[in-house]
C-alpha cells in the first residue's frame, strides 16, 4: 500500500478527509459529498500527477467515488439534488447522443464524473429526473 505524502495526509485529515473506519461508516451523503469534492480538487491542482495515491486502483478516491455511487443508485435522488451535491459533472451525455459506443437511450441522460481524467470515471443514469443506476467506466483494468 502506497503512502499519502505527510503535508496531503495532514490537510486532508485537518479536513476530516482521511479516517482509519471504512468509507461506509463515515457520516452522511453531505460528508461523502464534502470529502468528493475536496478529492476532485485536489486531482485538478495535482497536474503533474504527483500525488499518484488519488489515481491507485482502490484508493481512498476509487474508493469514495465507488461508495458515492452506491448510495446514489440506492437513494434515487433527483438528479438537480445530486448536482448540488457533487458538483457540476464534467460531461453531460444526453439521450440520443453516443457514450462509449453506445447510444444512450433518448428518455436517459449521463452525468459523467471523472477520477483519472476522462478515461475511468463515475456516471450516473438519470431516468425521469433521478439517479437510476451508478456505473463505471475504466479504459484498460
Amino acid at each position: 500500500m502506497h503512502q499519502l505524502p505527510i503535508t496531503l495526509f495532514l490537510f486532508l485529515f485537518t479536513l476530516g478527509l482521511v479516517s482509519n473506519q471504512p468509507v461506509s461508516e463515515q457520516n452522511d451523503l453531505a460528508t461523502l459529498a464534502a470529502r468528493f469534492r475536496a478529492y476532485r480538487e485536489a486531482l485538478r491542482k495535482d497536474t503533474d500527477r504527483q500525488q499518484t495515491e488519488l489515481r491507485h486502483w482502490n484508493g481512498p478516491v476509487h474508493k469514495l467515488m465507488s461508495e458515492l455511487g452506491d448510495r446514489l443508485e440506492l437513494e434515487h435522488l433527483p438528479e438537480k439534488q445530486v448536482i448540488n451535491l457533487l458538483g457540476k459533472p464534467d460531461e453531460i451525455i444526453k439521450g440520443g447522443k453516443y457514450h462509449n459506443g453506445m447510444l444512450v437511450p433518448k428518455p436517459e441522460k449521463h452525468l459523467v464524473y471523472w477520477w483519472r481524467g476522462g478515461h475511468d470515471y463515475l456516471y450516473l443514469v438519470v431516468r425521469q429526473g433521478k439517479i437510476a443506476e451508478a456505473r463505471w467506466w475504466y479504459a484498460g483494468e
